[in-house]
């Protein structure tokens, strides 16, 4: 069994218990402490998860894991004096294995004196994102671009800003995603120009993107990292997606599933409208990617990977 101080769930052959909710508090530890004492491995991710799973193991001798990848996360944007910040740096040294999403982050992690780190990447959820799903066009533009994500300050936002004064006006940007600066970045769409075609969602349930993938026309992915998890759910609903030049290219660009730009606002406006403009070709790639994320990136594809890593570094002990 392992023990994970932050989440309930049950992985492949009930062998793989997660715990919710329970540390911080001191009876939370304390019942974690004596669940992990039946356990081979300890499974922490997040800074609470982490810190948990780090103490326990100093306690119990057990061996510890760390999913790095939502610590990542919870530290962008802070400073070096911020405790999570000091913790992200800490955690990963303290762990016999670190799980992380992409070459990015494992890279950071070994940093910070990771000894032992793996790579495990996003994926989908197949009862989300594999079900059709019926568009719902909104009524004053014909087509529809989106981008899923944290909206912060990033080189990203500022070029598809940029991007957008390029694109024909029946072209609508829809946004969604929790705001992290609002003051930037509302200083960066008070244009009355870009607030005519940026739609703006805020935070939305998880249930609710599907069908804001279902809407759009072509999909954004505007991070600098190879891996994101809306990428992956764009992918699963076919929808064809243009990408920066980067890390990306190394997973989807040999069979051309993707469409990449360089960064700067006018080759990003050029993908945009030869996509709109050329449905068949959009479709086609749509098509290739999500062949591709189905075959190989579901949760529960992930999952297994996730325990292979688990298992080989036990057996490895």
């Amino acid at each position: 069994m392992v023990y994970e101080p932050l989440q309930i769930n049950f992985f492949q052959m009930n062998r793989y218990f997660h715990l919710n909710d329970f540390f911080p508090s001191l009876q939370g530890f304390t019942l974690g402490l004596l669940k992990s004492f039946r356990a081979e491995v300890i499974v922490g991710d997040g800074f609470w998860g982490g810190l948990a799973g780090m103490m326990l193991r100093n306690i119990t001798g057990i061996p510890f894991v760390y999913d790095y990848s939502d610590s990542y996360i919870e530290s962008a944007g802070m400073g070096p004096l911020n405790i999570f910040f000091l913790l992200e740096r800490l955690i990963p040294r303290s762990a016999g294995l670190t799980i992380t999403v992409n070459y990015g982050l494992a890279e950071k992690a070994r940093s910070f004196g990771a000894r032992n780190v793996e790579i495990v990447t996003h994926g989908f959820e197949p009862d989300l994102f594999l079900t059709r799903h019926k568009p719902e066009k909104p009524e004053k533009h014909a087509k529809t671009a989106l981008y899923i994500s944290q909206l912060t300050k990033q080189p990203g936002m500022e070029i598809l800003a940029e991007a957008v004064r390029m694109v024909p006006d029946n072209v609508s940007f829809v946004l969604v995603g929790p705001i992290l600066d609002t003051k930037y970045f509302r200083s960066l769409i008070a244009d009355a120009d870009l607030k005519k075609k940026i739609i703006l969602t805020g935070r939305v349930p998880h249930e609710e993107i599907p069908r804001h993938i279902s809407n759009s026309d072509i999909c954004l992915f505007l991070d600098s990292t190879e891996t994101s998890l809306a990428l992956f759910e764009y992918a699963a609903m076919g929808k064809p997606i243009i990408a920066f030049r980067g890390p990306v290219e190394r997973r989807f660009v040999k069979d051309e599933e993707i469409a990449i730009c360089d960064w700067n606002p006018k080759s990003l406006a050029d993908a945009i409208i030869y996509l709109l403009n050329n449905k068949e070709r959009a479709e086609s790639m749509g098509n290739r990617i999500r062949k591709k994320v189905i075959a190989s990136y579901s949760w529960e594809s992930k999952t297994k990977q996730f325990i292979k890593h688990i298992e080989t570094f036990l057996n490895s002990g």
